[in-house]
């Protein structure tokens, strides 16, 4: 076992392991790599000894990934997995690496590390964190260079916690109510986990069949009902993940998901964030999907149609100023004017991310933070872009 830290690490591992079990189950895709079609495994081995060495995956479509599970890692535990993935990259063309760690990992490496190895593989060398350039520097010593940008192209780190309660937890247990009953949820993604640690143990592997004969076994209650409570139009298909989230109310996880799809729309993946152009370009049938499920499963609390409705009670502002200020405090997007501190506009990485957040306060890290906006006109662009969305609503 390898895992990364002790008995923390082996159940990262197994919790990994369980986590893509659910995904198999649910026939679900991951949503890690892209390779032009849904990458939704159906099948998951443990300690293969290969460039993964933890996991290894194996898609629909017979593409492969080898996986490395590392909790809290940090940079001096970094090159031996990475290193390790990349030399296997290298030798196999048609293989996909992932790095996967969690939220106690050292940001350089879930922030910087992670962003720098997607500019990598899309050709971008400039302005690259000092890990990223040390990463390139071994791999010139390893004579892996040669194909550079082929290997970072297949390679990523992902960001998953998967404890009890958090996000990735959640999520899975989300995939596994359209198999059990809601209240089994809890149940049936600890006994995947518990296999997880017994397939680390013996070496094993199971695929989709084996899985289900697995739950059978193990869960007098699982059924196969993956069209249960599920979307109805198939031009919804997209959207799942964004519904699994909302369903269980991980409103984080969901912003960032909505902020996904929205810049997969205007073909803005790459930057993350929007402009002025890109929501007067915006389809207004993914607009109405995307509101719909925010306000369906917030019970009309969050959703760009509740904040459309506040920004007319509030004056109805076309740009930056005192009315567009109001409407910023009633969202809770800007602060109040205490008398001892100044008010200020709040980042995205402060937002509220519970039923407690003001209504109308979620979706908005699709908005351009500061630094992607020059020359000190955040806050008017925000106005702007926010305006212009109102008006796809209003006409839509």
């Amino acid at each position: 076992m390898s895992g990364s830290g002790g008995s923390g690490g082996y159940e990262y591992q197994s919790n990994a392991i369980g986590y893509v079990a659910a995904h198999i189950l649910a026939e679900r895709a991951l949503d890690w790599i892209e390779i032009g079609s849904p990458d939704i495994p159906i099948a998951v081995a443990a300690e293969t000894q290969g460039p993964g060495d933890d996991l290894c995956i194996t898609l629909q479509n017979d593409v492969v990934i080898e996986l490395q599970a590392k909790h809290g890692l940090k940079k001096d535990k970094l090159f031996e997995p990475i290193l390790k993935l990349a030399r296997g990259l290298h030798k196999n063309p048609n293989m996909y690496g992932i790095l996967l760690t969690d939220s106690t990992a050292s940001q350089t490496i879930r922030n910087g590390l992670r962003k720098d190895l997607i500019r990598i593989g899309q050709g971008c060398f400039d302005d690259l964190k000092p890990l990223a350039n040390e990463f390139r520097v071994r791999l010139s010593a390893m004579n892996l260079s040669d194909r550079e940008s082929d290997i970072f192209r297949r390679l990523r780190i992902i960001v998953l916690d998967l404890e009890d309660g958090l996000s990735g937890a959640k999520y899975a247990q989300s995939l596994l109510s359209r198999l059990i009953s809601q209240n089994q949820t809890s149940v049936a993604w600890k006994i995947l986990c518990d296999e997880g640690l017994r397939l680390t143990s013996n070496r094993g592997k199971r695929d989709l069949q084996s899985w289900n004969l697995f739950c059978k076994s193990n869960l007098p209650d699982f059924r196969r009902q993956i069209n249960e409570d599920h979307l109805n139009s198939e031009r919804e298909g997209n959207y799942i993940k964004l519904h699994d989230l909302l369903r269980v109310k991980d409103w984080k996880a969901a912003d960032e998901e909505t902020t996904r799809r929205m810049c997969e729309a205007v073909d803005r993946q790459t930057e993350g964030w929007l402009r002025l152009e890109d929501i007067e370009n915006f389809p207004n049938q993914t607009l109405r999907i995307i509101d719909r499920l925010w306000v369906q499963y917030s019970d009309g609390h969050f959703g760009f149609s509740v904040q459309k409705q506040i920004w007319e009670d509030c004056g109805g502002p076309k740009d930056y100023g005192r009315i567009w200020e109001k409407f910023g405090r009633v969202v809770g997007w800007r602060t109040e004017d205490s008398g001892e501190t100044e008010p200020r506009w709040l980042l995205n990485s402060q937002l509220i991310f519970n039923e407690s957040a003001p209504r109308g306060h979620l979706p908005r890290s699709y908005f351009p933070e500061r630094i992607h906006v020059a020359g000190g006109f955040w806050y008017n662009t925000i106005a702007i872009i926010f305006y212009s969305l109102v008006l796809k609503l209003l006409t839509r």
